[in-house]
């Protein structure tokens, strides 16, 4: 996309419809810029668990796309945003299962 149209998170949907789209892998620097504005704005912490098992845990970016990840994958993204955000040393294990979030997705 370019500088006029940024990649930007365009809504959050299930593991199954994401099946639906093209993932993402290796994440693009637009891509991680997009989730990580996204989850630090909205202050959401999603566990792999929660990105695999909710409704609304899965990004679907603007472009079409999706980040699909495993439990750990997912940890290890959550972690390394927050640990910056929050000044924390953050582990992939703080987001890998469980309720890991602190707002509902809407």
């Amino acid at each position: 996309m370019s500088k006029k149209n940024p990649i930007k998170v365009k809504k959050w949907i299930s593991w199954k419809k994401a099946k639906l789209f093209p993932e993402i892998d290796p994440i693009s620097k637009e891509h991680y810029a997009a989730l990580v504005k996204e989850v630090t704005t909205k202050k959401i912490k999603l566990s792999g668990e929660e990105h695999q098992y909710t409704d609304k845990g899965v990004p679907l970016f603007s472009d079409n796309t999706v980040i699909k990840k495993s439990y750990r994958g997912w940890g290890r993204l959550m972690a390394e945003i927050w640990s910056i955000e929050d000044g924390a040393n953050y582990d992939y294990m703080d987001f890998y299962m469980g309720k890991g979030s602190d707002v509902c997705l809407k």
